[in-house]
């Protein structure tokens, strides 16, 4: 899909900056294109150093041209991209530990996407510029670790919030009221704070981090087959199919058929004409 997209995805080198960056991804759109994100359970902190990019609205009716710099906050939600032809992009995915972090006071609001400057700061925001100009940006994670280390120091941890989140991840809890019961809460307690956190039920939050989870592991081992999906915690093949219509609106073999990138978070849906 070189054609449509020049696509690179680097993990942060540096473990500091590894407990809130999962992954940098570099887009260079060489045509316009019609994309769909996968929910995963992550933040996608976007800087747009070249062209727009539009996002349907919640009624499906328009495509709206969106902030040159924002954040999709973690949904169980899908979305449709109109991109345009020669755009350029770095997006930072955030992994939800970010929360913990002070400067991370995200809005209480039900949009997908919201105008967000954090972590892209003047500083940073001329340095990819720079880069991007070069016509050939270097992708080393050195550079970037640099810039995000000195914006995410000192990182604080709330305690209560980095223990949840590892009983969400952890694969070995097959509901919610097995991490209830591991976080001593009760389970009313559990729904209060995973929805002021996350915005999300503590159900959702487990579907779609279980779901990333899997979907990242058959995307880059694409010789397993599905029943390798029971290993996170689906009950039987049938199980994981049913998420994966939940989720994504559409059927495994259709997911992974139309997620051409080289990465598990976007699908390609048409080429614009």
């Amino acid at each position: 899909m070189s054609d449509i997209l020049n696509l690179v995805e680097i993990s942060p080198q540096d473990p500091t900056v590894a407990l809130h960056i999962d992954r940098y991804q570099f887009y260079d759109f060489e045509k316009a294109a019609y994309l769909k994100t996968v929910p995963n359970g992550k933040f996608d902190a976007y800087h747009v150093s070249h062209g727009i990019f539009c996002l349907l609205d919640q009624d499906g009716k328009s495509f709206d041209e969106v902030p040159k710099t924002g954040l999709f906050r973690a949904s169980n939600e899908s979305a449709l991209l109109r991109i345009e032809a020669g755009m350029k992009c770095i997006n930072i995915k955030l992994k939800i530990s970010t929360l913990a972090h002070p400067d991370f006071r995200f809005p209480v609001t039900d949009q997908l996407l919201f105008p967000f400057s954090f972590p892209y700061t003047d500083e940073i925001k001329l340095v990819i510029d720079e880069r991007w100009s070069r016509k050939q940006p270097e992708f080393e994670a050195d550079w970037l670790d640099e810039l995000f280390k000195e914006v995410l120091a000192p990182l604080p941890t709330d305690a209560r919030v980095t223990k949840v989140l590892e009983e969400f991840t952890n694969l070995g809890h097959e509901d919610v009221s097995s991490i209830s019961r591991s976080l001593h809460m009760t389970p009313k307690a559990l729904y209060r704070f995973v929805k002021k956190h996350f915005s999300l039920s503590p159900k959702q939050l487990k579907d779609v981090v279980r779901f990333d989870q899997t979907t990242s592991y058959l995307k880059k081992n694409p010789s397993k087959s599905l029943v390798e999906a029971l290993s996170f915690g689906y009950y039987d093949q049938s199980h994981f199919v049913k998420e994966c219509r939940k989720i994504t609106g559409l059927s495994p073999r259709e997911l992974f058929s139309e997620m051409r990138f080289g990465t598990n978070d976007l699908v390609l849906k048409m080429q614009q004409k």
